[in-house]
């Protein structure tokens, strides 16, 4: 999955069966949305703490500039950056899948990352 550029990790997520849940304006829990990726909670959590909060430019788009708390729902762009991690890593193959290869996609795409360009993605090619 290092290979694939963003153009095709987001088409692989647009197949994907939780492509619905980004297509959603409400808000879910970190639970539900880990149920729906088929991952356990604590997963997500240690991919916030341990991915997420390693990119300075998606750590601020993702947490918000104005508060450093989680708070204990996630909105769509924060679902659709752990759904990047998700396929970035393998999705549930996780074997040999480390965290370096989602920081480094992360670090290599955070320009084309920020929510207004996922807002229009997501207006694009998922609704």
């Amino acid at each position: 999955m290092s290979h694939e550029d963003l153009p095709a990790i987001l088409n692989r997520i647009t197949q994907e069966s939780f492509s619905d849940g980004l297509k959603m304006d409400n808000l879910l829990t970190r639970k539900e949305w880990a149920n729906i990726l088929g991952i356990h909670r604590y997963t997500l959590g240690r991919w916030e703490k341990d991915i997420i909060e390693e990119v300075n430019p998606i750590k601020s788009a993702y947490f918000g500039n104005e508060r450093r708390m989680r708070s204990p729902y996630l909105d769509a762009y924060q679902r659709f950056i752990i759904a990047l991690i998700f396929v970035a890593k393998g999705g549930l193959d996780r074997k040999n899948k480390p965290h370096k290869i989602a920081i480094n996609f992360l670090k290599m795409n955070f320009s084309t990352l920020k929510r207004e360009h996922f807002e229009q993605w997501r207006q694009a090619y998922v609704n």
